[in-house]
């Protein structure tokens, strides 16, 4: 059972943004709250300009405070910072979550190639286009001031997105995606998460624009909580051959990546034996654990 969820924020978000969501999980589950510096209640440090340094500082964060089964979710920003965490988490030889959880988002293989770099627009071009996602604080519209006080961190925040520059690397836990019907985001560009990750993913649509997660928060979490009971009875899919997380088959897989332990066994607030570690048995032809996974399904 899930016991803890760690909340990734979004472009110019800090962890407040999730305050209504922590309100909202249920008895027994704890929420983690990673702030980034340049936001929040770390505003007067300098915003991080590397996705690296993002990634290390959030598992400086969020690794002491680990002390049971877990989940990542992220929206926009966070799912790649979510992805990447993961992977992160995975090479350290950490437990990595039960699952991972993300909204309006496209596939980590789609992020950064669109033409169109919102972080370079003048300032103008650069609030209206802002705006055009929704959920900006009207604070924030209303006061130019305000505009100029945040306006590097997001600057800053949409540059890590928009030059992020794609690794083949497929993540080894199940994933939910869930977008708005009216995101500016194409099928292709969501449905590459198919490709992205080496187990079960569910793609889903709620009604909303990018930031349809405001005011939906008991019926998000709850059907990102419940994720768990569908990746543990999965339904047959005709669109990938990677979504049976339960028969035969994938249980030879994860033991043969290192992941047989997925499910998340603890004792006294660390891993057990069984629990995710970096395979030790990685392809001879690149440096990817999961592909040893891939050969196996082709195989079988």
């Amino acid at each position: 059972m899930v016991q803890q969820v760690v909340f990734l924020p979004y472009a110019g978000g800090s962890k407040f943004a999730y305050r209504n969501y922590v309100k909202n999980l249920p008895v027994g589950v704890e929420g983690i709250l990673p702030e980034l510096p340049g936001h929040g209640m770390r505003m007067q440090e300098l915003p991080l300009t590397s996705l690296q340094e993002v990634v290390e500082d959030l598992y400086k964060q969020i690794r002491p405070q680990l002390k049971g089964p877990y989940i990542i979710y992220g929206h926009s920003m966070g799912s790649l910072l979510g992805f990447l965490l993961t992977k992160y988490l995975l090479q350290k030889g950490d437990p990595i979550p039960q699952y991972c959880a993300f909204t309006g988002t496209m596939a980590p293989s789609q992020t950064g190639k669109r033409v169109r770099k919102l972080h370079l627009l003048p300032k103008h071009e650069f609030w209206a286009a802002i705006y055009a996602y929704g959920g900006t604080p009207q604070e924030i519209r209303d006061t130019e001031a305000y505009q100029d006080l945040v306006e590097n961190i997001f600057r800053t925040d949409f540059q890590l997105v928009e030059t992020y520059k794609h690794e083949a690397f497929k993540l080894p836990v199940p994933v939910l995606v869930i977008n708005g019907s009216e995101e500016n985001i194409t099928p292709e560009e969501v449905n590459a998460w198919r490709n992205d990750v080496n187990n079960f993913v569910e793609i889903q649509t709620m009604p909303g624009h990018h930031f349809f997660i405001q005011g939906k928060e008991p019926v998000i979490l709850q059907t990102i909580l419940s994720f768990s009971t569908l990746i543990q009875h999965p339904q047959p899919s005709k669109h990938s051959k990677h979504e049976l997380i339960k028969n035969s088959k994938y249980t030879d897989v994860n033991a043969e990546i290192g992941l047989d332990g997925y499910s998340g066994q603890w004792e006294n607030g660390e891993p057990s034996q069984g629990n995710p570690s970096i395979p030790t048995n990685q392809c001879e032809h690149c440096n990817n654990p999961c592909c040893c996974a891939e050969r196996l399904i082709n195989e079988t």
